[in-house]
């Protein structure tokens, strides 16, 4: 029979520890199909990944501990996440409301978010890895928080004095302060969650920009009078006034809440094994790991996969204002509640797709049918326009949010997967997402260009059409290499067989003492007699 060379490392590693042959026996029935078929697919990086786990693995001596302090990370987190999304799609959401306070035009309202976008995409990976990645949990907390504080507090300025100048100036620094805030989710899974929670950490970046474009939709319900002037003035001052008072309170409690960069004892074995330098990646020449990223088939499509569909999702938020004024002039509060529902059920939908994840690992079929879906519901939402169906596009529109959002997740945790022994999540995960705000800028820019020259509907079908392109470049995806679960089904079954063990040690052994002190009752008595 073959022989696995992870098998004689397994049966060396546990020999020494002195483990029953049987119990040898068990463990190499369980890893030696599992192993022996990933060998000929796994790279020579992941080879010594499992080797070092193999022979450093002992779970008695690396204790982990969840403590209910992450829940109150997670909820300051996810709420700072939510107002520096807001400062996204903020004026483009409300663009004809911003278009009369202003005196300006759509196109130049719509710079607020190509600009920002433009800034993420050039700055991300400098910011990422020169400064988050060397700085303490700590430090990249206080400063996004309180650069958040100040941009909110600028633009509740540029209102006041009604200078759009400014709040394109500050628009740039919005993009800066979201790429620190939005580094600090990872961070915090890999060091305060276990690692059955991390699928939920991993969605709350996701989750906050739904929140903040939910606070956008409101603001598009509350803010509606275009005829009176200085009731318009009045609601937006209050608006940003209360944006600007919330993220004062939050860079206050952020300060409070990071104190800690991480806890005492590790939540899971995996954190307990990097802090052990037993799992590392190759964090210390980042080009060289971006070069090698790069030369994965796999992650070149999902790169381009996903970035076209962020890109859509992007360039649709912004000028989707534009699109349903111009089919309904009279429907912005119809059209703002509209918009509020479907992002409500997006969340739902959210948590839907990362149960799936985390039950199936489903990652390439769950991708596809929601790409497939999306194409579908792009064109219902075209035709429903043209023929000025309020109930199709209702449906259309709640498809669109619950997939289009749906498909950030999979395509995040699928990157994570892929690039599990090479980079830190939110690096790897921030690749692809700045890709999407390139995409974004492009297709934003040339979807206007259609619609000046040809129609609304042309404009809206080429949505559609590169939906179609980016679900291509998914279905070419083959061979997944899932690297981060199967290292997370190595611990959790080496877990399971050496705490057996360890228990049928400890039953031995009280059956050991109790067949002592009876034998020393009966010599004793014997002696007596």
């Amino acid at each position: 029979m073959l022989v696995s060379p992870y098998r004689k490392k397994f049966s060396s590693a546990f020999v020494e520890r002195g483990l029953l042959q049987t119990e040898l026996e068990k463990l190499n029935r369980i890893y030696y199909l599992q192993l022996l078929s990933t060998e000929k697919r796994i790279s020579s990086k992941e080879n010594k990944l499992i080797d070092n786990l193999v022979l450093n693995f002992d779970c008695a001596q690396r204790a982990t501990k969840v403590y209910k302090w992450r829940w109150f990370l997670f909820a300051m987190i996810t709420i700072s996440l939510t107002i520096s999304s807001t400062q996204f799609l903020q004026f483009c959401i409300i663009s004809n409301v911003i278009e009369k306070f202003f005196d300006t035009t759509s196109d130049v309202i719509n710079l607020t978010s190509i600009f920002y976008m433009l800034i993420y995409f050039l700055l991300y990976i400098p910011i990422t890895y020169y400064y988050c990645e060397k700085q303490s949990l700590h430090n990249v907390a206080i400063f996004g928080s309180i650069g958040l504080m100040i941009t909110s507090w600028l633009k509740y300025i540029g209102i006041f004095i009604q200078n759009f100048h400014l709040i394109l100036i500050v628009q740039c620094f919005c993009a800066i302060f979201h790429i620190l805030l939005s580094s600090i989710p990872s961070r915090i899974a890999t060091t305060w969650f276990p690692i059955h929670e991390e699928y939920l950490m991993q969605a709350i970046t996701i989750f906050a920009t739904n929140l903040g474009l939910i606070v956008n939709f409101l603001s598009l319900i509350v803010i509606n009078n275009l005829e009176d002037m200085i009731k318009l003035t009045r609601d937006l001052n209050n608006y940003m006034l209360l944006m600007a008072i919330l993220s004062t309170l939050i860079a206050i409690v952020m300060g409070f809440a990071f104190k800690r960069n991480e806890p005492e004892i590790a939540p899971s074995y995996i954190e307990a094994l990097r802090r052990d330098n037993i799992i590392q990646r190759d964090n210390r020449n980042f080009f060289k790991s971006i070069k090698i990223l790069f030369a994965n088939k796999n992650f070149i499509l999902l790169f381009l996969g996903f970035g076209l569909n962020i890109g859509v999702f992007n360039a649709f938020s912004t000028i989707l204002n534009s699109i349903i004024v111009y089919y309904f002039p009279t429907g912005q509060l119809e059209a703002g509640t509209l918009c509020l529902i479907t992002s409500l059920l997006s969340i739902f939908g959210l948590f839907v797709f990362a149960f799936i994840l985390a039950r199936f690992k489903r990652f390439k079929s769950t991708s596809l049918w929601i790409l497939r879906i999306q194409s579908i519901a792009f064109i219902l939402f075209s035709l429903s326009l043209e023929s000025k169906s309020f109930m199709i596009m209702c449906f259309s529109s709640i498809l669109l949010g619950i997939f289009m959002v749906g498909f950030q997740l999979v395509g995040q945790e699928l990157a994570v997967e892929l690039t599990f022994d090479m980079l830190c999540e939110d690096i790897s995960v921030g690749i692809i997402n700045t890709f999407g705000f390139f995409c974004g800028i492009i297709i934003t820019l040339g979807i206007k260009k259609l619609q000046e020259w040809f129609s609304i509907l042309y404009g809206n079908l080429c949505f559609s059409l590169l939906i179609t392109v980016g679900t291509i470049f998914m279905s070419l995806i083959s061979s997944l290499e899932l690297k981060r679960q199967e290292v997370v089904d190595f611990i959790d079954s080496a877990t399971g067989i050496e705490l057996e063990h360890r228990k049928r040690e400890r039953f031995e052994s009280r059956q050991y003492s109790r067949l002592s002190s009876i034998r020393e009752a009966e010599l004793e008595s014997l002696n007596k007699s």
